[in-house]
C-alpha cells in the first residue's frame, strides 16, 4: 500500500483550496448566570383578551413563559430578570393576569413559602423583555399549595384595577396597574384566593382557609372576608373559606 508523508497531504490540501483564506473564529461572547432551580410545576395559562394568539404560563420554580403562536411554541422570559430579581424568587411565580387591552403587560406574583427573601409582585409592560418590582410581600410561588387559586386579580370594571392577596403581609391594592400599591390591611392571614364578583360592582371576596398545621402556616388567622369598596376594605363574613372560588352566570328570562 502506498503512504503519502503528511507533509505532502498537507500540500495538497493547500492546493485544493486554491490559497482561500480561512475564516477566524468569532470571538466568545459573554457568558452569563441562568439558574435553573428544580423541575416546572405549570401553574396555569393565560391567554391574552385583546390577541388570542399571545399566551403566557407559569410555573412554579422557572418563571413565566409567552408563546406568540398561540400555545404552539414556547420561550421562557425570566432569562430576561436582573440577577437581583431572581435573588428574590421573582422566578417562583404564583399568579399572573394580563392588561386585556395590551397583551404586552402582565403583572404577577412570585415568591417562595419560606420567606427568607420576601418577592411580591411584579411588572412587564414590553412582553417580558424588562421587569420590575413594584410591591414587597410574601407570596407561595413554590411549595405544597401553590395550586390552590389565584392570589391577583383584576377589576372586570376597571382592570388598572388589581388585588393582591398575600401570606401574612395582608391585602393589597393598585389602582395603576401595578405599578404602585397601598395596604388594605388584613394581615395575619394566609390568602390563597382573591375574587371580584362579577355581577355585584365593588364587591371583593379574600379567602384564608384552614390549613394542616405545618411551619409555613404555624399561627396564621382563617377566613373569609368581603369588600364592598372594589378591596378598599375588609369585613370577615365566616370562620372558614374555601381554598377557591369561581362564579356560575345566571341567564336572565
Amino acid at each position: 500500500m502506498t503512504r503519502f508523508p503528511v507533509v505532502s497531504c498537507l500540500t495538497i490540501l493547500g492546493f485544493l483550496l486554491g490559497g482561500a483564506k480561512l475564516a477566524s473564529a468569532a470571538p466568545a461572547s459573554a457568558w452569563t448566570t441562568l439558574p435553573i432551580n428544580g423541575g416546572g410545576f405549570i401553574q396555569s395559562v393565560e391567554i391574552a383578551p385583546s390577541d388570542p394568539n399571545v399566551w403566557y404560563s407559569y410555573v412554579d420554580v422557572g418563571g413565566p413563559y409567552r408563546s406568540d403562536d398561540a400555545g404552539r411554541t414556547w420561550r421562557s422570559l425570566h432569562g430576561n430578570m436582573p440577577q437581583t430579581l431572581r435573588n428574590c424568587w421573582a422566578d417562583h411565580v404564583r399568579t399572573l393576569t394580563i392588561d386585556p387591552y395590551d397583551a404586552d403587560h402582565i403583572v404577577f406574583a412570585a415568591g417562595w413559602r419560606v420567606g427568607i427573601r420576601p418577592a411580591g409582585a411584579y411588572v412587564s409592560r414590553d412582553g417580558g423583555r424588562t421587569f420590575s418590582r413594584t410591591l414587597k410581600a410574601n407570596f407561595h410561588g413554590e411549595g405544597p399549595y401553590r395550586f390552590t387559586g389565584k392570589v391577583l386579580r383584576r377589576d372586570p370594571a376597571n382592570p388598572d384595577r388589581i388585588l393582591a392577596a398575600s401570606d401574612n403581609d395582608g391585602i393589597f391594592l393598585s389602582r395603576d396597574g401595578g405599578d404602585s400599591w397601598v395596604s388594605c390591611g388584613v394581615d395575619g392571614h394566609w390568602f390563597v384566593e382573591v375574587w371580584f364578583d362579577l355581577a355585584v360592582p365593588g364587591r371583593a371576596y379574600a379567602c384564608a382557609p384552614v390549613w394542616p398545621r405545618s411551619p409555613e402556616n404555624e399561627g396564621r388567622a382563617c377566613g373569609l372576608y368581603v369588600s364592598e369598596d372594589g378591596g378598599e376594605t375588609w369585613k370577615k363574613v365566616a370562620d372558614h373559606a374555601p381554598f377557591e372560588m369561581t362564579q356560575v352566570a345566571v341567564r336572565k328570562e
